[in-house]
């Protein structure tokens, strides 16, 4: 059960990094425009902070959860059943 969550997380994390790279392109391509004016300095800083808080958010959330349901340890020689003498 816990990798079905896992492959979850780890597709929103690609999906949110895509979108993050659309939002990155779209603010370079206003800036390469090369008009000033607020509505275009303010569309420059919304499309750059939505890039950042989308990949902040993201590699928060699939470290805090799968830290919650990823395995806990790698098992050791005596949890396989190997003998260790």
């Amino acid at each position: 059960m816990s990798s079905d969550f896992l492959e979850i997380f780890k597709q929103y994390s690609f999906l949110s990094s895509v979108l993050a790279g659309f939002a990155i392109t779209v603010a370079i391509e206003l800036i390469a425009l090369g008009k000033k004016g607020l509505v275009h300095s303010s569309a420059i800083a919304v499309f750059l902070i939505s890039a950042v808080t989308t990949v902040a958010t993201t590699f928060i959330f699939v470290v805090i959860m799968t830290a919650l349901i990823g395995p806990r340890a790698i098992p050791g020689p005596a949890t396989r059943g190997y003998c260790t003498s």
